[in-house]
């Protein structure tokens, strides 16, 4: 049995594993000039994937576009809504404050009209003595 070099050995023991190689490399084939079905086969391929592609593209720049355009309502509509609960706090908040102001001044109220109770008792008090007075002389 002859003696291979390195390389040979190497090269043997890859077409065993991998199989005998069918020709030059696809690159090679197609400027060899390759059959022309293969090569129209091929060209159709290429073409309806091309088509393909661009279709995709297509549809990802008006995903783009529709993205785009939803996040601008998005925005839109957060910012709306952060307004509308500040306003809504404001409002709450002068709410409360009202009706602090508002209780202030029932207790106040409430308080004059337990003083004027007690000056209009005192009044009639006064009163019954003073006619008791006039009813002896």
């Amino acid at each position: 049995m002859p003696q291979l070099d390195a390389g040979a050995r190497r090269s043997s023991d890859f077409h065993s594993f991998v199989g005998p190689s069918h020709g030059p490399p696809r690159s090679e084939r197609s400027r060899s000039g390759a059959s022309a079905a293969s090569t129209t086969s091929e060209r159709q391929a290429i073409s309806s994937l091309k088509d393909r592609n661009t279709s995709l593209s297509l549809d990802y720049k008006a995903l783009q576009k529709e993205h785009a355009r939803l996040m601008e309502k998005y925005n839109h509509a957060t910012k709306a809504l952060n307004n509308a609960t500040l306003e809504y706090a404001a409002s709450l908040n002068r709410r409360a404050k009202a009706d602090r102001e508002t209780q202030k001044e029932l207790e106040s109220l409430k308080a004059r009209v337990k003083e004027l109770e007690i000056i209009n008792q005192g009044l009639g008090d006064k009163v019954v003595g003073l006619v008791e007075k006039l009813a002896e002389q």
